[in-house]
């Protein structure tokens, strides 16, 4: 079988008075690993300044063995600004990718940051045919610091995203607190359901996490 290396196509190093390594800036750093596409990285890596700005661009990649299903014709970027100390910080991230999911399209978007263990997500979406995920936040994995969550989900044909999945599904939730005093409320309708050999008629999930309660109903 071939073996595919990565081709580099400029690189520059640019070095201090002293001799250590200030900055590496990378152009066009092309990764052609088997897998029917080109993965490219961009950036220029300040080392000195502990900062970090870059891209990665995928060009019609296939991710079918990766993924377990069939997802070709991955074409996306992503973006990203990060400094390195005193704490490690995202001050800017964003991506953008499109393909094709089980012969539908596949789009997703977004941007978001992480700073004083705090991950922000902006206007976040995800798109397989017709089915749509949208969400926004904030929040921390230290138990007293605040989360901020809300999520639509629009899934009107859960097929095209696997063959064990049928029907529809669609709700909202949405999400405030801490981890330790969590807040919010869920609301998924899912008028059929199938799930492998298992379905569901007229199937309804409410959830509050004021009052701790949960309800299902369906047949």
């Amino acid at each position: 079988a071939d073996v595919a290396y990565p081709e580099i196509e400029f690189a520059q190093l640019d070095l201090m008075a002293d001799g250590s390594l200030d900055a590496l800036e990378i152009k066009k750093l092309r990764l052609i690993p088997g897998v029917g596409g080109v993965l490219e990285v961009n950036g220029r890596y300040l080392l000195g300044d502990d900062a970090v700005v870059g891209s990665v661009s995928m060009n019609e990649v296939s991710l079918t063995a990766l993924l377990g299903h069939e997802v070709e014709q991955v074409t996306g970027k992503a973006d990203f600004s990060a400094t390195l100390q005193p704490n490690l910080a995202v001050d800017s991230a964003s991506f953008d990718v499109r393909g094709i999911w089980n012969g539908q399209q596949l789009e997703g978007r977004g941007a978001g940051a992480f700073s004083d263990n705090v991950v922000t997500a902006d206007n976040v979406s995800l798109a397989i045919g017709p089915n749509v995920v949208r969400f926004d936040g904030s929040g921390s994995f230290e138990s007293e610091r605040d989360w901020i969550v809300a999520a639509v989900v629009d899934a009107p044909d859960l097929s095209v995203i696997s063959p064990e999945f049928g029907g529809q599904i669609e709700g909202e939730i949405d999400v405030s607190g801490s981890l330790s005093d969590p807040r919010g409320n869920a609301r998924l309708v899912a008028p059929s359901l199938m799930v492998g050999d298992y379905a569901l008629r007229g199937a309804e999930l409410t959830a509050s996490l004021d009052d701790a309660s949960v309800t299902l109903s369906g047949t």
